[in-house]
């Protein structure tokens, strides 16, 4: 569960790049396409946030399945397969 003062960041961080909606995506996807995506290290690192992350694409689409593979704290080499 994120900090409300987490949640107003979001919201602010995604009116400033949505609040107009975007004119790329608008352009180049048609209503009701869907995508699918794979977050993977490009180095080694430690997660985090992936709390935030998913917070995020459901205020984008509450439809969206956010699938962590690897959890907060945990460690992935380059190449490992974080999030789907």
């Amino acid at each position: 569960m994120l900090s409300p003062a987490v949640e107003a960041l979001l919201a602010l961080a995604l009116e400033e790049d949505l609040g107009r909606g975007d004119v790329t995506s608008e352009a180049i996807f048609a209503a009701g396409d869907t995508a699918a995506a794979t977050i993977v290290a490009t180095a080694a690192l430690v997660v985090a946030g992936l709390d935030v992350a998913a917070a995020v694409f459901a205020r984008v689409d509450a439809g969206t399945r956010f699938e962590p593979r690897i959890g907060d704290g945990g460690r992935a080499d380059q190449g490992a397969v974080v999030a789907r």
